[in-house]
């Protein structure tokens, strides 16, 4: 296990273990900061089931993650137009508000 350790600016220590024993704070830095903003992404919107897949199937995978990721889009655009009073509220409280339980056909 490696740990490596560098203040932030704001005076606050960034540190990160890794088992990647090749790795240093300039390499390891920008990748851990973008698979922290995919995880955050995973559990913001695991109401919208990005957590499960239905099947083995990789045409029904695709479609699945596409029609979810639709919907990511979609609400949050209309988290956008929603305006400053929603801009910071969990998507899963925009989906409950407006969506959970509507009845509609496209």
């Amino acid at each position: 296990m490696l740990m490596l350790v560098n203040q932030r600016e704001d005076g606050k220590d960034f540190v990160l273990l890794t088992t990647e024993h090749e790795m240093t704070l300039e390499t390891a830095k920008p990748i851990y900061t973008k698979r922290w903003h995919i995880e955050n992404f995973f559990k913001d919107n695991s109401h919208l089931g990005v957590i499960h897949l239905p099947s083995m199937g990789l045409d029904v995978v695709q479609t699945v993650l596409s029609l979810r990721l639709l919907a990511f889009h979609a609400k949050d655009n209309f988290r956008h137009d929603l305006g400053l009073g929603y801009s910071r509220k969990p998507s899963e409280n925009i989906y409950r508000e407006f969506v959970d339980g509507v009845q509609s056909r496209i």
